[in-house]
């Protein structure tokens, strides 16, 4: 499958050189596991992700539940809107979505609408 090699080894490449434009950042706390797992999905994507422990911010919690509707951890933003937690971030790699997200390119209201909707947060 050569092919499938070159295509993953551009999304790579396109990935790298959005690195810098697009910003994702990812509330957690370090005992999480489900914050682990996506912090190891963004890593595997040569994703740097600004981490913000909130670990005894009641504060910074209130701000995030009051952002995100959620009260768990992790909640990931990618360009300032929220993606979700652990299992939305893997759903939008199943479906494809994540790598053009990551990229920069624009999702559809309609479909970032979906997306947010099964915000369910984890830890």
């Amino acid at each position: 499958m050569p092919g499938a090699t070159r295509r993953h080894m551009g999304i790579a490449q396109m990935l790298a050189s959005r690195a810098m434009t697009t910003r994702v950042v990812m509330y957690e706390t370090p005992r999480c596991p489900y914050c682990r797992r996506a912090r190891a999905l963004l890593e595997a994507k040569g994703v740097a992700a600004e981490i913000v422990d909130m670990t005894g911010d009641s504060e910074r919690r209130a701000w995030l539940r009051q952002v995100t509707g959620q009260r768990t951890v992790p909640q990931i933003f990618i360009d300032g809107r929220s993606m979700g937690g652990c299992d939305e971030l893997y759903d939008l790699e199943a479906r494809g979505k994540l790598d053009g997200l990551l990229a920069g390119k624009s999702v559809p209201t309609a479909e970032f609408a979906g997306i947010a909707a099964g915000n369910s947060g984890q830890g």
